[in-house]
């Protein structure tokens, strides 16, 4: 897919992403300069002082890691795209069509290959915020993956309005669009919709060839899988983005289960009713009455005192 990117003349070095415990230097000592029994002593005093700073690295790495490990916070950087009204494109990996471009206001943004993980972060939103602290916002953006695409070592690339809002003022926009490329932090934040929404993909042929797009997931979930049940559950694939087929799909009327992740945690999500009618149309959109949130309440809404 084309996107205007912005050129820059020089590109910063990559940031490290990785979290390092920066380590500790000691003074090489030599042992050939003590006789058997200054040695000795020399080495027991000396055993003591690295016993001692050794208890003092583990208990520095017990109080650090659990801030490592539980931390939401990330670092990377970020890019623009443009359109003519700067909001996002129909034309997006997730298979959104208009609504890629409308969603969320136009807030949106592809992702990096890494965070897209081959379309199971469709619809996903992330709270980003620029480091620069003379020109951005504390809370920054709230934006939706609508597409992936990468450059310049970024892990996402914002729809002009989305990146607009990065600016501490909106006259100092600008200074960043010039920028192209500025380092974040981000993290994963809870969506706010309505109830999930199915659209019957426009190449669906009834009633030979079903296909849905699945939108308005909420929560901080990830769609892993999608099945549709007659009389027996039956796997979709995943085409593309946030878009399942299924070839020769039963008649009747359908109901659909998502496989969601939410971390560590993996369930099956469900409406108590059938979601698709019997006789189906291309384009429609249908309302599920399942709301995909996993009741992660950390990843709520993020105010700028909570980074």
């Amino acid at each position: 897919m084309e996107r205007e990117m912005w050129q820059q003349s020089s590109t910063p070095d990559p940031v490290n992403l990785s979290y390092r415990i920066s380590s500790l230097e000691y003074p090489i000592h030599n042992s050939s300069n003590y006789t058997s029994s200054a040695f000795s002593t020399s080495f027991l005093r000396q055993n003591d002082l690295y016993q001692q700073q050794y208890n003092c690295i583990f208990l520095c790495m017990v109080l650090l890691l659990p801030t490592l490990c539980y931390s939401n916070n990330y670092v990377s950087r970020t890019a623009y795209y443009t359109t003519p009204d700067g909001m996002g494109i129909p034309t997006g990996a997730c298979g959104y069509g208009e609504n890629g471009k409308d969603v969320n206001n136009g807030e949106v943004c592809a992702a990096s290959k890494r965070l897209y993980k081959n379309g199971a972060a469709c619809g996903a939103c992330y709270q980003v915020r620029c480091k620069d602290k003379g020109l951005c916002s504390d809370e920054g953006t709230k934006v939706v993956v609508t597409d992936t695409g990468e450059g310049h070592g970024t892990d996402f690339i914002l729809s002009y309005r989305a990146y607009a809002k990065l600016a501490k003022q909106p006259n100092m926009a600008q200074q960043l669009f010039a920028k192209g490329v500025v380092e974040v932090e981000y993290r994963r934040v809870s969506c706010k919709y309505g109830n999930l929404m199915l659209k019957i993909h426009e190449h669906s042929k009834y009633p030979h060839y079903l296909a849905i797009v699945v939108m308005n997931q909420g929560g901080a979930t990830d769609i892993l899988a999608v099945q549709e049940e007659t009389k027996e559950w039956i796997s979709m694939r995943r085409v593309y983005g946030a878009v399942f087929d299924l070839s020769s799909p039963p008649s009747g009327e359908l109901n659909v289960r998502f496989l969601t992740s939410a971390g560590a945690e993996t369930k099956w999500v469900q409406s108590d009713k059938a979601v698709i009618p019997a006789e189906w149309k291309a384009g429609l959109l249908y309302i599920h009455s399942a709301l995909l949130d996993m009741k992660i309440q950390v990843l709520s809404h993020i105010s700028g005192a909570t980074w």
